[in-house]
């Protein structure tokens, strides 16, 4: 089992990661991108330097594991990955191609290195010590302050939480997006996603909550929709809805 132990905010951007968020450079996407997914990707950008400012938003969290392991996450990433369809056909039951791409925008591994840290700093105090912590098999606890070494650990032990969402944004089409405002697919009719995939950004917090939330949302917009076979209509809106 694994229980949050903290949501810890930045307040403010440390000055030496401000070059790193608030430069709009796309090197770090896919190659594969569009100029569509591209344009979206800058207003994800400008949100999440706008959120991670706050003292509010958290940049991580912490986590404590029932086998006793301390662990950290970051929230508010901005690392892209791509997902491709392994078949042409849905019968086929295949499941998708996945590369989430973890840590391949520099930020991300810097919250994670500094949600290291904190537990590094955690773990030296009186009531933490008395249980003898160790580092992960692998390293040592003098590695633990270098930060060479920490970066390059991170980079090769990053994984997922298993918490899967935003592969289907609900944003404008011209933004990448791939729901309209009713969770219809663009170009389709009747066709629907409901579930955390229409999530353009993750919340700052465990997604479950957000989802019962959008379930109940959209269940209110099929009732209420009274054209069910009309297609995605055509929006001129912000880029978050």
């Amino acid at each position: 089992m694994v229980n949050a132990v903290a949501f810890p905010g930045l307040a403010q951007i440390p000055p030496q990661l401000l070059h790193l968020i608030t430069n709009e450079t796309t090197q770090h996407l896919p190659p594969a991108y569009d100029a569509t997914l591209r344009v979206g990707y800058a207003a994800q950008q400008a949100q999440i330097r706008a959120l991670l400012s706050r003292r509010d938003v958290p940049a991580y969290e912490l986590m404590a594991t029932s086998w006793g392991q301390l662990a950290t996450s970051a929230m508010h990433t901005l690392s892209r990955g791509t997902v491709y369809a392994r078949s042409s056909s849905v019968f086929d039951n295949e499941p998708p191609i996945l590369d989430p791409r973890l840590c391949s925008h520099p930020f991300d591994c810097e919250i994670l290195r500094m949600g290291l840290e904190f537990n590094d700093r955690l773990i030296a105090t009186d009531p933490m010590a008395m249980l003898l912590p160790v580092p992960p098999v692998g390293l040592k606890t003098e590695d633990l302050r270098n930060r060479t070494v920490l970066m390059q650990t991170i980079k090769r032990m990053v994984g997922t939480e298993f918490h899967p969402s935003g592969t289907a944004a609900m944003m404008p089409r011209c933004a990448g997006g791939v729901v309209d405002t009713n969770l219809r697919v663009y170009g389709t009719r009747n066709l629907r996603v409901v579930d955390a995939s229409i999530l353009p950004l993750i919340p700052g917090g465990h997604i479950q909550s957000a989802i019962y939330a959008i379930a109940e949302k959209a269940a209110d917009i099929i009732k209420q929709d009274k054209r069910g076979n009309n297609p995605s209509p055509k929006y001129s809106r912000p880029l978050f809805y």
